[in-house]
């Protein structure tokens, strides 16, 4: 229980310190230097559907529609005239990686400028863990 713990935290912080490597390895230009868009307030997405896990083929299943839930969460985007195609990146299937997902908040965060709306959207799913406190939720002592 207790390596399960540690295992959990340690592959975070792995995470965690991924990110910030590919993000200090592309340093902003600061604002004064960039373009200013004229448009006004554009909107940006980066849509996740996650079915597919490499390391863990058995979690691998498009019956969680999890593709299926970024897809439609596009078309319904596209049914606001704030939202364009090519502000819209989705990422499912064997796209759906850890690299494309930083390379696309690297995309958006180019693109994007002060006064711009972005969004992140993800769709997974977890599994049970050992209870931790306060012990107050999930069945017979899991999270």
């Amino acid at each position: 229980m207790r390596k399960e713990t540690l295992c959990i935290l340690v592959c975070m912080l792995l995470i965690i310190q991924g990110f910030f490597l590919v993000t200090t390895a592309y340093p902003t230009v600061p604002a004064s230097k960039t373009e200013q868009s004229n448009d006004g307030t554009e909107y940006w997405a980066i849509l996740v559907g996650v079915n597919e896990f490499k390391n863990h083929p058995y979690m691998t299943s498009t019956a969680l529609g999890n593709d299926l839930a970024a897809k439609d969460f596009y078309n319904v985007l596209l049914t606001s005239d704030h939202w364009k195609s090519d502000h819209i990146r989705v990422l499912t299937g064997k796209n759906a990686t850890l690299f494309n997902i930083l390379k696309n908040f690297r995309w958006m965060h180019r693109m994007a400028d002060e006064d711009d709306i972005c969004l992140f959207y993800i769709k997974d799913h977890g599994s049970p863990s050992p209870d931790i406190f306060p012990y107050d939720e999930g069945e017979k002592g899991t999270d």
